[in-house]
């Protein structure tokens, strides 16, 4: 399922986080954040990092200071084609640091989705003390 806007057909996919070229010790604690916020984790590599991000949208990238310093035009280039936060880890953030910026993140990248018409899915972000509402039994 897809929706249309404009002249770009935008695919319909769950909110997602994604990591690109982290490390296994960074990418713990990013899934750790995204688990809290229903949003799913995706990872890239640089090389594969512009297709992913158009594939699936993500609320926010997450990079390394290292990666990030390679071509950081590019990479704040595809964040605001894919209307996605951009959250560059330098070196000590702490496991606090990161979740806060990966949630003010999520919640202005849908602001700017929001903004522009763009959170057309069928997919929520679901916040704390909100429930899914269950199936009805004709939904089943």
């Amino acid at each position: 399922m897809s929706a249309t806007t404009g002249r770009t057909r935008i695919a319909n996919v769950p909110p997602c986080v994604l990591a690109i070229a982290c490390d296994p010790e960074v990418l713990r604690r990013v899934h750790d954040v995204a688990s809290t916020t229903g949003a799913a984790l995706r990872t890239a590599t640089l090389t594969d990092a512009a297709t992913v991000a158009a594939e699936r949208r993500p609320l926010v990238m997450v990079i390394e200071e290292a990666v990030y310093a390679f071509d950081p035009n590019e990479i704040m280039l595809l964040a605001r084609d894919v209307q996605s936060s951009l959250v560059v880890l330098e070196d000590g953030t702490t496991a606090t640091e990161l979740e806060g910026r990966i949630k003010v993140g999520i919640a202005r990248a849908l602001q700017r989705r929001d903004d522009k018409g763009l959170n057309t899915g069928r997919y929520t972000i679901i916040g704390e003390g909100e429930e899914e509402a269950p199936l009805s039994s004709a939904g089943r």
